[in-house]
């Protein structure tokens, strides 16, 4: 048989849109499904890349109209300049002849506290030196040398400043702030006559510089330039747009589906703003995270003094009935990371960074260890309700895998790379990962489903086919696909339960009618529970793993199909689903052995 023909629905993850996942068959749209998550930008995904991949923005309302909202000062303005990107979209910055400061300003570029990121291309015309500023109450500056490519920061709001070279003379210059009093904040560009902060010169009138494609952007790196005209803009993983999950180095994506959960660590990136122990350095934007830009951050230690060493945040927190508290590690001078609370002594986990192993844990904790390519780890301390929660959550460094509470004796010279901390709360896993940037965030249920689809559905027979990833170290329930007429009392699924057992289950009129299960299932599996009034059939990785003969009056419609979650409203699944497909009949088994081989 052709297992594609006589399919009535086959589903792979491969292509989406805003608010929907398709179907390659029907072809006629029918079988398309339905997909939400809600109005927020913290979703994220592991690429086909092996990168983590964010939302994208640009705060800005104009990105590159410099003679329309953006006001100026002691300058003339003038575009059609020949730029960075080969279009003659530049402007040309002139300052006059006034003893003053020369400046063009976005007036209210970002409105709330946090981590940020400005740039703007620029070009020495005349001029060799800009300066970007951010306005809050406590200024944050970067100067730029447009001659030598060099960059420098002065102000305690800023980060960190990066100057990048895109050929024939024009420069990416950054400036990475953290925001945190004042209202509404301007994104400031100086013209400079030398390389410094003072700004106050006289123009000769005629000497000037080069300006093209400014962007506020959140994190402390720019993203890729996005232009705006009227209103800030968002592309990528954002609001309803399905994520297609690449996780462990998969070549075909899967759809990644999760429950909603918060990132109680206000500052997952920004480390630096962390408090860091007195023979402890950290320092922001020292090599490529998983992410794949240059923001990971180096925690090193200056010298001798507490056993270990660590960074921690405090503030977070006491109540919970458990927490998981995850961060992406690589080792640098040293292999041994510690992740611990202030709650318990006993709430601690070690990681090998070297092998990609958990080490010794105190009672109250245990750990998993995810590999995300390149020496990166994403290292997961899980505390359950016999916890009394602290409010400091700390990174710190171990001596060994097996070394306690506190870290024991570390080298002076240790150092490894940390990026993406968080803190989930009444979870007994970590979630993809949720970036903050100042305050906490969260990233709502993932929805996908169709309704009014009868015709596509077994309705006295049928089976269901699907191959799924799932993560071996979490223990989570939730429907795999689900098929029903909206209510649980009459129903036909395939779901992993709490404790990693397989059931393909059929319920009517309130009652269970079979149940047939599979233990230890992880990991990526094909399955197919095949229902028939006296022929119910279970089978994994093309082998038979339970059968039942119990039989069934069929009375009511089914109408919807669920993919993941646990229902339309709350998704409890953790894992991908990389293909469904249903069939109005009930497969022969030596048909389901083949399938599912």
């Amino acid at each position: 048989m052709s297992y594609f023909e006589d399919a009535s629905v086959v589903f792979i993850p491969s292509a989406v849109k805003d608010g929907k996942t398709y179907s390659i068959k029907p072809t006629d749209g029918t079988g398309d499904l339905t997909f939400s998550r809600g109005s927020d930008i913290e979703a994220t995904r592991v690429a086909s890349n092996g990168y983590i991949e964010k939302a994208k923005v640009n705060l800005l309302l104009q990105s590159n109209q410099f003679d329309t909202t953006w006001t100026s000062s002691r300058v003339a303005i003038l575009g059609g300049q020949s730029g960075y990107d080969g279009t003659n979209n530049a402007w040309k910055i002139t300052p006059n002849t006034d003893n003053n400061t020369h400046v063009v300003v976005q007036a209210g570029a970002v409105a709330a506290n946090g981590v940020y990121n400005f740039s703007v291309y620029a070009k020495a015309n005349g001029y060799n030196y800009i300066a970007l500023r951010d306005s809050a109450s406590v200024d944050g500056y970067a100067r730029f040398d447009l001659q030598n490519g060099l960059t420098s920061t002065s102000g305690t709001s800023a980060i960190s400043s990066k100057i990048t070279s895109v050929g024939g003379g024009w420069y990416r210059c950054e400036l990475s702030v953290n925001k945190t009093s004042g209202g509404a904040d301007n994104f400031i560009i100086y013209t400079n006559e030398t390389y410094s902060f003072n700004e106050v010169y006289v123009g000769d009138g005629t000497s000037s510089v080069l300006i093209q494609s400014a962007q506020a952007n959140y994190g402390l790196v720019a993203q890729e330039y996005q232009e705006t005209t009227t209103t800030s803009v968002v592309s990528g993983i954002t609001n309803d747009m399905p994520r297609l999950d690449y996780s462990g180095g998969a070549s075909c994506p899967s759809l990644k589906l999760e429950p909603s959960r918060s990132n109680e660590m206000p500052n997952s990136e920004y480390l630096a703003g962390w408090t860091a122990f007195t023979n402890i350095a950290i320092t922001q934007n020292q090599t490529t995270s998983p992410e794949g830009v240059t923001n990971g951050v180096l925690m090193a230690r200056t010298g001798s003094g507490d056993l270990s060493g660590a960074v921690r945040y405090t503030g977070i927190s006491t109540t919970a009935n458990s927490k998981c508290y995850s961060v992406f590690a690589k080792a640098n001078a040293h292999n041994y990371i510690q992740l611990y609370h202030s709650g318990d002594a006993q709430g601690y986990v070690n990681f090998d960074l070297s092998t990609g192993a958990v080490g010794t844990s105190g009672s109250k904790a245990s750990g998993t260890i995810e590999s995300y390519g390149s020496g990166w780890y994403r290292c997961t301390a899980i505390y359950d309700n016999t916890n009394a929660f602290g409010s400091s959550y700390y990174v710190g460094f171990a001596a060994s895998a097996s070394s306690g509470y506190a870290g024991g004796a570390v080298p002076d010279t240790a150092s490894v790379y940390l990026y993406g901390a968080q803190i989930e709360s009444s979870a007994s896993y970590s979630s993809s990962y949720l970036p903050t940037y100042g305050t906490s965030a969260t990233r709502t249920a993932d929805s996908c489903s169709k309704t009014g689809i009868s015709s596509l559905i077994g309705q006295t027979e049928g089976t269901i086919y699907a191959e799924v990833d799932f993560d071996s170290s979490v223990d989570t329930e939730g429907y795999i696909v689900r098929i029903d007429e909206s209510s649980f009392n009459d129903t036909i699924f395939v779901a992993r339960g709490g404790d990693k057992i397989l059931s393909g289950v059929l319920r009517s009129s309130g009652s269970t009618i079979a149940q047939l299960q599979k233990t230890a299932f992880n990991g990526v599996n094909k399955l197919a529970f095949a229902y028939k009034s006296g022929s119910f059939a279970l089978y994994v990785n093309g082998t038979q793993v339970a059968t039942s003969a119990a039989t069934y009056t069929n009375g009511i419609t089914y109408d919807e199909i669920r993919i993941g979650g646990f229902n339309a409203a709350t998704a409890n699944m953790c894992g991908g689903v990389k293909q469904t497909l249903l069939f109005t009949t009930r497969l022969s088994n030596a048909d389901l052995a083949t399938l599912t081989a």
